[in-house]
């Protein structure tokens, strides 16, 4: 079966840029589209269904920001996003990544770096695989406990369904898991998640952080996962099933 290819939506107000970026999107084999202005977004990611979307930091009277803040295109498609951002705007892109963006390229990339980081979004947004003939409970699940395996990629809930992670929020459960109890430091977890160390304006790590954190809760209770920011993060334990 021929596989289709990756489609790349680029919501930025510059026509030339758009044609300059989908035109080098293009040599690597994805389909792209462009839009630029930001209130065309939600109809073209609904007909459009992108892998991923390039959005600039400014957008006229919108900002980058300002289209995350709305929180309604990951709800609806769980869409990743790599925010586009110049100089002068790089804090506004550190509040970007805070709230919910999966990455950032500047604007002066080379050609090789924004294909890259798509690439990586993408592997980091995959579901965790899991073996086809394992997907029944594990003996060692009872009803009312969570489970976990590392070998099966596998997160059950107490009720006994699985809980989808993607690749990224996987391995870094996996890594706190095997240390409970234990402060993981964020730059450990970088390297091993992302492979790549952490830098200060990073933010990759505080999200998985934060998605694990809704995945994992449970009504009435605390969190699972205490985050210390100058030390790191450590994994108490699944949270007890609801009475």
């Amino acid at each position: 079966m021929m596989r289709l290819p990756l489609r790349i939506l680029i919501v930025d107000d510059d026509a030339g840029y758009c044609k300059q970026m989908a035109d080098n999107l293009h040599s690597y084999g994805y389909e792209v589209r462009s839009v630029i202005n930001a209130r065309e977004v939600l109809a073209e990611v609904d007909e459009f269904r992108p892998n991923v979307i390039l959005l600039d930091q400014l957008l006229g009277d919108w900002t980058g920001t300002d289209v995350l803040r709305l929180q309604l295109l990951r709800p609806q498609h769980g869409t990743p996003f790599i925010v586009v951002t110049g100089v002068s705007d790089f804090t506004d892109c550190i509040v970007s990544l805070e709230i919910g963006a999966d990455d950032y390229v500047r604007n002066t990339a080379l050609p090789r770096e924004t294909p890259a980081r798509v690439r990586a979004v993408l592997r980091r947004s995959e579901p965790a695989e899991t073996e086809p003939s394992v997907r029944m409970q594990p003996k060692s699940w009872t009803p009312g406990n969570w489970s976990f395996s590392a070998q099966r990629r596998e997160l059950l809930r107490p009720d006994g369904e699985r809980c989808a992670l993607t690749q990224a929020e996987f391995d870094t459960l996996a890594m706190l898991y095997q240390n409970i109890g234990q402060t993981v430091d964020s730059a450990a977890l970088s390297k091993a998640v992302f492979g790549r160390p952490l830098s200060p304006e990073d933010r990759s790590v505080d999200t998985v952080f934060c998605k694990l954190q809704r995945k994992l809760a449970m009504p009435g209770q605390e969190a699972c996962i205490l985050t210390h920011r100058q030390r790191g993060s450590v994994f108490i334990g699944f949270p007890p099933p609801s009475a």
